[in-house]
């Protein structure tokens, strides 16, 4: 399968990928694929929801994904359609009574570049992006949290970091969830 993401240059360029790099329940033939097929919102009940699927979505549609949370209930919004050749990802945007917990950048390494338009946003919440390299990244307002390697991109924070939001949690066999249970 082929997918967009964004390069260190801010513009979109084409990957193959095995479409076993893809839970089956997020390809178009999916659950959730045929699902967000129709639809661009979900109400997951459960309260708890797999950051791999999310990642997973994001790459099936070429645009960004979130969960975010709002009067106790959390969401997963499929953003709006690209704009692949001025390298623009396809946002999302939610109600101001609502709160952003995570979102997926469609890029393999994130720059703060990539970040400028959530950072504008000023959140004074904690909130968090995963590029598709399951690297968290974590924000409140301007600032960022997160190390950067040599070649600027950002490292990973890892759960026992202090500035890991704590709607993210890690199951018995190291997946992370996207896990609001704890803040209602």
């Amino acid at each position: 399968m082929k997918i967009f993401y964004l390069s260190e240059r801010n513009v979109y360029e084409q990957k193959e990928i095995p479409d076993k790099e893809i839970p089956a329940k997020a390809l178009l033939s999916g659950e959730l694929g045929r699902y967000f097929h129709h639809r661009s919102l979900l109400e997951v009940e459960e309260k708890v929801f797999m950051l791999k699927d999310l990642v997973a979505l994001t790459k099936v549609f070429n645009t960004e994904f979130a969960a975010y949370m709002q009067d106790g209930r959390l969401y997963i919004k499929k953003g709006e359609a690209p704009d692949i050749d001025r390298g623009v990802a396809g946002s999302v945007r939610i109600n101001a009574d609502a709160r952003m917990l995570i979102h997926v950048h469609p890029a393999f390494k994130s720059y703060r570049s990539h970040l400028m338009a959530d950072l504008a946003a000023g959140s004074r919440e904690m909130e968090a992006i995963v590029d598709y390299n399951f690297t968290v990244i974590a924000y409140r307002g301007n600032e960022v949290f997160n190390k950067k390697n040599g070649d600027e991109s950002y490292l990973t924070l890892s759960a026992g970091d202090p500035y890991w939001p704590k709607f993210l949690s890690y199951t018995a066999n190291y997946n992370v969830e996207i896990d609001i249970r704890g803040l209602v």
